[in-house]
Parts: C-alpha cells; structure tokens; sequence
C-alpha cells in the first residue's frame, strides 16, 4: 500500500467487517445460553440432550451423592454454574479479541503516513521543533528574529560582559576571527534551507473538516532536490554560480557538519545554501534580497 488514501479505503472496511463478524459470533454464543427459567422436566431432559457439560455435572453430582435423589434445588445451582462459566467465557474471548485488535490499529497507524505518529528516533527533534515553533508566530516573528539574533551574532564584536571578543589583528577582524578558538568561524558563515516535496503529506479523512494541510517529517526520500535557478543547472555543472541559492547542494558539495557536538541533533545534509559575509550591514542586505525573491518562505 503506498497510497495512504488506498489504506483507508481497503483497511478501514476490512477492519469494521472482521469486528463486526467475530462480535456476532460472540453475541450468538451469548443467546445461545439457555434460559433457565423454565422449571418443567422437558426443560431439563433438554438441557440434558443438548448441553454435555451439563449433563456431566448432573451424573457428577449423582455419583457423588451415591445414588441419592438429586433435589431441584441442586439441579438450579449447577444451571448457575454453567451459565456463569459460559458467560466468562465469552467475556474472555471478547478481551483477546478486542486486544488484538487494538494491537493491529496501532500497527497500522504506526505504518500509515497519513497519521504520523512519533517514533523514538524523532521524538527529540519533534521537541525541539515545538519549541522553536511557539517562538514564531508568522513568517514577520522569523524574519525579525533572523534579523535581530541570527544575523548579528555572526558579526559579534563584544561578549555579553562588554570584553572586546574580535581578534587585535585586522586582518583576522576582517575574516571575523576572535580572540578564542571555541568561537571561532572555520568558514565563511551560511545560512542554508531544506524543502520537503510538495504533497508529501496527506489530511486524513477524519481530520480534513479542521486542517487543510499538513507538514510531513522531512526525510532523504521526501527532501526537495530541484534547482530553481534561471539557468537550471545541476551543482556539477553550475560553474557561473556555485554559491546560488537556488541551486541544490547534496553532501559531496555542501562541507557542513551534520551533528551538533553539545545538543546531539544531527541534520540531514545538503540543501539551498546561500554564502553570508562577516559584516553585518552586508548579511542584513543579502537577507533582505533573499526575502525580495521569495527564497525564505
């Protein structure tokens, strides 16, 4: 099945069926229990026909006794029996059947991309995502805070205690080194983006009357890999503009590291990567026309 829209359509009926089928077959054991209120001997020889446990608690019950009478009122008490036995049977058979289905629904939304449910691997990064995700509002909330937070700590010229953090040496000023290697720039900074296909995600049936849309997980196999530039050049061949942003970078060409030291997070590579300056009036306009043309959306 790799159409969510397929799933639905197969195993949702598939499912109500079987239930349905093994919850009639269950509610016909239950009829199937005698009354037990009628208190003739063609009601006992009946049940003595047609019920063996019954019968073999009746001649147990004689055997017992050696041979004595056996008084109505024993008779009532082992129909009491029977029929709680019965009925807890039932009972017990519904519990399994009912727990086994609930194991395959889970297996199946587990499986179904149309309802994505969090897995270990990517419960940690859905955290951090919630986090980031209250901050920003809009689309103007993220762009205030590229250009408020982002974009100066790249051109830092004084810690948060007012020590001068750039190195005395011009020149490394001009290549943004500081006076310490633990925050020291190896490269030149840039700010880079991933796309995930579009319609990779679809509403489930169920929830399609509250949300028109939905965001899946991005992935190797969902990841947006075009190039959007006006010459439509693959990176091999993007001689002219190896920096654009709107060409696709895969690993072997975007020198990135993937796994953050101090938090653990590790992020696929590749992607649209645009090369910013040291100085912040130059990265404030390169984003500003990043904005112009709609490559931060």
């Amino acid at each position: 099945f790799k159409n969510s829209f397929t799933r639905v359509i197969l195993l949702a009926p598939m499912k109500i069926i079987i239930f349905a089928t093994i919850l009639a077959i269950l509610y016909g054991q239950l009829q199937y229990v005698p009354s037990y209120e009628c208190n003739t001997e063609a009601a006992m020889k009946k049940d003595m026909i047609g019920n063996p446990s019954f019968l073999a608690q009746i001649l147990k019950t004689r055997r017992s006794a050696w041979y004595h009478p056996l008084y109505y009122e024993a008779v009532l008490k082992i129909r009491r029996n029977e029929k709680n036995w019965r009925r807890w049977r039932i009972i017990m058979n519904f519990t399994v059947v009912l727990l086994l289905y609930l194991t395959l629904t889970v297996q199946v939304l587990m499986n179904w991309e149309g309802l994505y449910i969090p897995t270990r691997q990517n419960i940690q990064h859905m955290f951090d995502i919630r986090k980031t995700s209250n901050k920003f509002k809009d689309f103007g909330t993220y762009l205030d805070y590229l250009r408020t937070v982002v974009m100066p700590s790249l051109s830092i010229k004084y810690w948060y205690n007012g020590d001068l953090a750039i190195s005395d040496n011009i020149w490394k000023q001009k290549m943004g080194f500081t006076k310490d290697y633990s925050s020291r720039l190896m490269s030149y900074p840039r700010i880079r983006q991933q796309r995930v296909i579009a319609d990779s995600c679809n509403v489930p049936t169920v929830m399609a009357t509250k949300y028109s849309q939905c965001n899946a997980p991005m992935n190797w196999f969902n990841m947006d890999k075009k190039d959007y530039s006006l010459r439509w050049t693959h990176p091999e061949k993007a001689i002219f503009e190896p920096n654009s942003p709107w060409i696709f970078s895969n690993v072997y060409n975007t020198p990135i590291v993937t796994c953050g030291p101090k938090t653990g997070l590790c992020y696929l590579p590749g992607g649209y990567t645009m090369v910013l300056h040291y100085n912040l009036t130059d990265n404030l306009t390169i984003l500003q026309k990043l904005f112009e043309s709609e490559w931060l959306d």
